[in-house]
């Protein structure tokens, strides 16, 4: 497929090519399965590719369809959906159970539905990610353990330390503050003087404190100072005595991309911290002692002297550069679903209803699961090639799809990590849930695209809910039945519908898009990223190879693959290749 730039006035269709040809980065024949005493590396996930080309059929927000009257020449009606649960699904009202709308009926909420639909549609759509608006972007917190890298080295620095014949390092630029939420920002007021370091052992001589057990907390002395006890750590470890605050000291504003990062990382180690409280940020009237360094127009905090830093760059500067050399552009996507831009805005040309279950079907019984998050931080599945964060010209691999895989109801304690323990009550296999899409003014390919992202290819599944690496949300979708809205019927006439049921041509308008999309004779079908798509989608695997990989476990003789793993995750194309 020719993915150079086109501009094609006839179809009103607008591509870009990305600056930079994709990267034959998959290192898939480096260190995988195969080789003896190695632990290759795998995960229940994998990344449909960001393309290279973005389709903008309108050149601003100004050609779209008005809300305000339905156009004839443009379509108008309802789509009736049925899911059928392939597997047990469940969609969390928050406590454990799952959600049911006020008849008691299970319910998966059109909001659910709706966001699956989108991001269906922006990759079969070839859609424009944007930061702000499709996921937050932020600096991802790392420590440099082995001290070898250089970027950390720049930040902080560190000084070596022996405790009990065991080396450990602590940094040095780093500085001490009170941070206080004020107003809508967090400020951090630097300390007059130097924090103290006393060793654990013999704080109770000079303070007569006892610090053990060594519980994560911070307390106020009698002489106004703070003590910081940053947790767990030998008895020789040190911790921290601050200076009182002092609030006429100018503060160190914390920038909300800086709130962000802080505040993602914590939320990412949020379910195996211990004493949570400590290591978030204070509510408003309160204020806590921190660790602070400035660097490249950012702060960096945290709750012990050996701080976790940012990377280099933001998560988004991993995405494909586009050329766009003119105006705003509007993809598919954001066409039909809708968008927030600064002044500019548009509502969405499709609403979803919820979807539920018939009366008298119930949930099951609990189950206790462990379900695991997948962390951006881990760059050997994230980003092409197995670089990190700091490099300049890393990519990232593009959206996370889970694997289709028969239910493991014995996965419950992966790990053997009871925080992250949860409670599902899931609905059983072959429960059905039926819904309505509504659109308007939807052009042929519009439309095409929209019942593409709904029914799939033959052969492929949804994925609803969570429990996704357990086996979980499979969904087949059983029926598409699509109405046409007459608006003359509706107001001319009391008996009968106002629609008319056209189902056997939602195969014509999936072709009317598939066909005509690109341009230039080439079918959106036959683009190696949307086969990627529909592979992961029709694909039901099992085994370590679409597992997490394991921590490790002395109890059990657990391997830790995490240390252990050699190369990066396969790409989805590998994996099919393989196959073939």
């Amino acid at each position: 497929m020719d993915y150079n730039n086109r501009y094609n006035k006839k179809q009103r269709n607008y591509s870009y090519s990305s600056d930079r040809n994709r990267r034959n980065n998959d290192g898939y024949k480096s260190a995988q399965a195969g080789q003896e005493g190695r632990a290759f590396v795998h995960a229940p996930y994998n990344f449909v590719p960001f393309s290279n080309t973005v389709l903008f059929p309108y050149a601003s927000a100004e050609e779209l369809p008005c809300h305000d009257k339905y156009d004839e020449k443009l379509h108008t009606g309802e789509i009736r959906v049925s899911l059928r649960a392939e597997t047990p699904v469940f969609v969390s009202d928050g406590n454990n159970s799952f959600i049911k709308n006020g008849n008691g009926q299970l319910t998966i909420p059109g909001s659910t539905v709706k966001g699956m639909l989108r991001e269906n549609a922006q990759i079969l759509g070839f859609g424009l990610v944007s930061p702000g608006e499709d996921f937050d972007d932020y600096q991802i917190y790392y420590r440099a353990v082995a001290y070898e890298d250089k970027h950390y080295q720049d930040v902080i620095g560190y000084e070596q330390y022996n405790i009990d014949g065991s080396w450990y390092a602590a940094a040095k630029k780093v500085k001490g503050g009170y941070i206080k939420l004020e107003g809508d920002n967090y400020y951090i007021y630097p300390v007059k003087g130097e924090v103290k370091s006393i060793k654990r052992d013999e704080i109770k001589k000079e303070l007569g404190i006892d610090v053990y057990p060594p519980i994560a907390r911070y307390e106020k002395l009698n002489s106004g100072e703070y003590l910081l006890c940053p947790g767990k750590a030998p008895k020789g470890s040190p911790v921290y005595l601050f200076p009182a605050p002092d609030w006429s000291v100018k503060p160190e504003k914390v920038s909300d991309v800086d709130k962000i990062s802080f505040m993602k990382d914590y939320e990412a180690r949020r379910t195996v911290l211990k004493n949570k409280d400590f290591w978030t940020l204070p509510k408003k009237g309160a204020f806590k002692p921190i660790f602070f360094t400035k660097f490249d127009r950012h702060i960096f905090m945290g709750m012990t002297k050996f701080i976790r830093i940012g990377y280099k760059h933001k998560i988004s500067e991993g995405l494909p550069k586009y050329d766009i050399k003119k105006g705003v552009p509007i993809d598919y996507p954001h066409a039909l679903f809708g968008f927030s831009r600064g002044k500019s805005s548009y509502k969405s040309r499709v609403s979803v209803g919820d979807f539920c279950a018939p009366s008298g079907i119930t949930e099951g019984n609990p189950q206790s699961v462990t379900l695991a998050e997948p962390k951006p931080s881990w760059y050997k599945g994230y980003i092409e090639g197995g670089n990190n964060y700091n490099a300049d010209a890393f990519r990232l691999r593009g959206y996370k799809q889970y694997w289709l895989k028969p239910e493991e109801p014995g996965a419950a304690a992966a790990n053997g990590n009871a925080n992250m323990g949860s409670v599902m009550r899931p609905a059983p296999k072959d429960t059905i849930f039926t819904g309505t899409i509504r659109y308007s003014n939807l052009n042929d390919k519009e439309l095409g695209l929209l019942l593409w992202s709904i029914r799939l290819n033959p052969g492929c599944f949804q994925s609803v809910g969570k429990g996704k690496p357990l086996g979980f949300a499979r969904m087949a979708v059983d029926n598409v039945g699509l109405c046409a809205f007459d608006p003359k019927a509706a107001y001319s006439s009391l008996d009968g519908s106002p629609y008319n049921d056209i189902s056997a041509d939602v195969q014509k308008y999936i072709d009317a898009y598939n066909e005509a999309a690109l341009g230039d004779g080439a079918k959106v079908s036959d683009d190696p990223g949307i086969q990627d798509f529909f592979y992961i989608r029709s694909e039901i695997k099992s085994g370590s190879e679409v597992s997490y990989m394991t921590i490790g476990n002395k109890a059990t003789s657990t391997i830790n693959e995490f240390q252990k793993a050699k190369g990066i995750l396969p790409t989805i194309r590998k994996m099919r290749e393989k196959q073939d």
